[in-house]
This record gives structure tokens, sequence and C-alpha cells, in this order.
């Protein structure tokens, strides 16, 4: 009789020890972990569109007269709503992530961008939209 529980010790300890690590490991790219990774590489990627918007509106304001043409002003309106849509999208993304991220550094710098824009569309005697894309109101 003795022999019998330590036989049924000797496999269940094992036993014990796979069923606890294999609940222990997450998956990747499950649970909040993987969809903060996710969200921070959509942020990045948008970010680096609105870097890249931002500076083909300095070569279109550039390019454009003081007093803008209808075709420059079509073009420009289009990067200035796009520049303030990657700015609002950037937004979204920080408000799901932790303050103090990279995300919301560049939500902030995103919301200025599309101020200038804005401003510089306004400036040039472009007009305005009816509804102007104004990022989220994040932290």
């Amino acid at each position: 009789m003795t022999g019998r529980p330590l036989a049924w010790l000797l496999l269940a300890l094992p036993l014990s020890a796979l069923a606890g690590c294999a609940s222990s490991r997450p998956r990747e790219g499950s649970g909040p972990a993987g969809a903060s990774s996710a969200d921070e590489q959509e942020a990045a990627r948008a970010y680096e569109q609105l870097l890249s918007t931002h500076a083909d509106l300095h070569r279109a304001q550039a390019q454009a007269q003081p007093q803008a043409s209808p075709t420059d002003c079509a073009r420009i309106g289009q990067l200035r709503d796009n520049i303030c849509a990657l700015a609002g999208r950037i937004c979204e993304i920080a408000d799901r992530q932790p303050s103090g991220s990279t995300a919301a550094e560049h939500c902030a710098d995103g919301k200025a961008r599309c101020k200038t824009a804005i401003d510089a569309a306004r400036t040039r005697g472009c007009p305005t939209k009816n509804v102007v894309p104004d990022p989220s109101p994040s932290r």
C-alpha cells in the first residue's frame, strides 16, 4: 500500500509542473501586451506619415504664390486635412497608452502640426473645410 501513494505522487508532480508552465506563458500577440505593441507600431507608422505629409506641405507652400491659386489651395488643403487626420489617429492610440508614452508625445506634436497646417492654409487664403478634423483631446 505504501508504494501506491508514492507512485501517484511521482506521476502527479511532473504533470502539475507542466500544467503550471503552460498556463503561465502568455501567447505572443495576445492580450493587452500584444495589443499595446500593435498600437505602438500603428502610432509610429502614422507619425512617420504625418512627418512626411508635413514636409510635403512645406514644399507645396514654398512653390505656391503668396495668395495661393485654386490648384495650390486644393493641394495645401488636402495636405492640411491629412495632417489633422493622422494627428487625430495618433491621439486615439495615445489615449489607450500609459501616460508619458511615445504615442502621447507624438499626439502633442501632431496637434501642433495640425494647427500650423490650418493656420498656413488660412494665411494663404485657402478655404477652410466645413468640419476640419480636430485631434481628440488627449492628455
